[in-house]
C-alpha cells in the first residue's frame, strides 16, 4: 500500500495485491485532486484568465504577460480532469480561461499569437507551431465537452493556415512572424522535434474527439515524424534533425523525457514497435536504479548525462509505464513521485530535484510549468490500476 501524512511524507510501497492496488489508487486520486488540481484552483484565476508564476509555498510572484500554452494546457487539463472526475469545479476553472484564450486569436493573419500583455493585447505576436499545436489541444477538448461549434471552426481554421503558411518540404516548420513569415531559429536548417510532437498530439486529440479534418493530416504527420526522426537513429529520437535528415552535432540533445512522451503516444497510435523501442531506450538511458526516477537530457557526443529529475519528465514516465503496464517500474515510479517530486505540505510537484530527490528548485508555477504534465500521467496511472482491480 502507499500512504503519506500531509506536510511529512512516509512512503510505503508494497507488492501489487488488490489491496494494494486499491490503496494506491485511492492514493493517487487524493492526489490529484487535493494537492495537484486544488493548487490551481483556489490561486489561478485572475481577471483576464489564469497567472501562472507560483513560489514553493504558493504564492503568487508576478508577471508580465499571458502565453499561449500555459492557458491551452490549463484549458485542456481542468476539462481532462472534469471528464476523469465529474468535478463541476474543473469544468467553471476551464471556462473562466476561455474569454482569454480566444484573445490569442490573430483575427488579421490567422493562428495564434504567442503572448498577450496583462490587458489581453499581444506583447508577442509571433507565431509558433508549438504554440499553434497546444491551442489546437484546447480546442479539441473545447468542442468535445463544450459540443460549441465555434472551436470545431477554431480548430479548422488552425489546420487550414498551418498547411498553408506552415508546411515546409515534406514536414511542418515552427517559428514565424505575426504575418507568417519564416523566421530563423536554434539551431538553424533544422526540424524542431518538440513542436511536431505536439502537433501529433494536438491532432489525436481531434481525432479522438471526431474532428475529421484531423484524421488524414495526423497519418501523414505521424509518418514524417517517424521517417525524419526516428528512423535514422533507430533506439530513440533527438530534438532536432537537419532538413537533410543528418544530426546537427552540436544539438545532438536526447530528452528522455520526450522519448517517455513519444513512446505512449505512438503506443495509442498502433505503432507498437517503435513505442516498445522508445520505452526500452528511455528505461536503460535514463533511469536512475539507485535513487528512482528518471533522468532530464543525454548528450550522446559529449559523453555528457544531466541526472536532474524534472517534474514533467517524471510525469511523462507514469504516462509511458502505465500505458505499457510496466508495474514493477510503475510502482517505482509513483514511489518517487510522491515521495519526492510532489510537496504534501503547499502543493503540486516541485520543478526540479537533485538525483537523490533533495529539492533543486522548488517553484509550483510558470510559464512552462502548470498542471497539464503531471494531472495527464497521475490520471493514466489511475485508469492503469483501475483495470487492474
Amino acid at each position: 500500500m502507499v500512504t503519506y501524512n500531509k506536510g511529512k511524507t512516509l512512503m510505503l510501497i508494497m507488492p501489487l495485491s488488490n489491496a494494494g492496488i486499491s490503496s494506491t489508487y485511492e492514493l493517487l486520486i487524493k492526489h490529484l485532486r487535493d494537492e495537484i488540481l486544488n493548487f490551481w484552483l483556489i490561486r489561478a484565476k485572475d481577471r483576464l484568465g489564469y497567472k501562472v508564476t507560483f513560489d514553493e509555498a504558493g504564492n503568487y510572484v508576478g508577471e508580465h504577460s499571458k502565453g499561449i500554452v500555459a492557458h491551452s494546457r490549463l484549458i485542456w487539463a481542468f476539462l481532462t480532469a472534469y471528464e476523469f472526475l465529474r468535478d463541476s469545479r474543473y469544468l467553471d476553472f476551464a471556462i473562466h480561461g476561455i474569454s482569454c484564450f480566444l484573445k490569442f486569436w490573430d483575427s488579421d493573419y490567422g493562428g495564434w499569437y504567442w503572448k498577450l500583455d496583462l490587458n489581453g493585447k499581444p506583447i508577442d505576436p509571433n507565431k509558433r507551431l508549438y504554440g499553434q499545436a497546444f491551442a489546437l489541444l484546447a480546442l479539441a477538448k473545447l468542442y468535445r465537452i463544450l459540443k460549441e461549434n465555434r472551436f470545431l471552426d477554431l480548430y479548422i481554421k488552425t489546420l487550414k493556415i498551418l498547411n498553408e503558411k506552415a508546411s515546409y518540404k515534406d514536414g511542418f516548420y515552427h517559428e514565424f512572424t505575426k504575418n507568417w513569415k519564416i523566421k530563423d531559429s536554434t539551431p538553424n536548417g533544422c526540424w524542431n522535434m518538440n513542436s511536431l510532437m505536439h502537433f501529433i498530439e494536438a491532432l489525436m486529440e481531434g481525432v479522438k474527439n471526431g474532428i475529421s479534418e484531423a484524421h488524414e493530416l495526423l497519418s501523414n504527420v505521424k509518418d514524417f515524424f517517424k521517417e525524419t526522426f526516428f528512423e535514422p537513429l533507430g533506439t530513440h529520437i533527438a530534438e532536432y534533425m537537419t532538413f537533410e535528415g543528418n544530426i546537427p552535432k552540436d544539438y545532438y540533445v536526447v530528452n528522455i523525457g520526450h522519448n517517455l512522451e513519444v513512446s505512449w503516444m505512438f503506443y495509442e497510435l498502433d505503432e507498437k514497435d517503435i513505442s516498445r523501442k522508445l520505452l526500452e531506450f528511455a528505461i536503460n538511458s535514463g533511469w536512475d536504479k539507485d535513487n528512482g526516477g528518471f533522468y532530464e537530457v543525454l548528450f550522446p557526443y559529449r559523453n555528457m548525462i544531466i541526472t536532474d529529475k524534472v517534474w514533467w519528465v517524471q510525469a511523462e514516465a507514469l504516462s509511458a509505464l502505465a500505458t505499457f503496464k510496466t508495474y514493477d517500474l510503475l510502482v517505482k515510479q509513483i514511489s518517487w513521485c510522491l515521495d519526492k517530486q510532489a510537496d504534501h505540505k503547499f502543493g503540486e510537484w516541485y520543478a526540479v530535484c537533485y538525483t537523490d530527490g533533495k529539492v533543486k528548485d522548488p517553484q509550483k508555477g510558470s510559464e512552462w510549468k502548470v498542471c497539464y504534465h503531471n494531472t495527464r500521467g497521475v490520471i493514466k496511472t489511475i485508469i492503469s490500476l483501475r483495470n487492474m482491480r
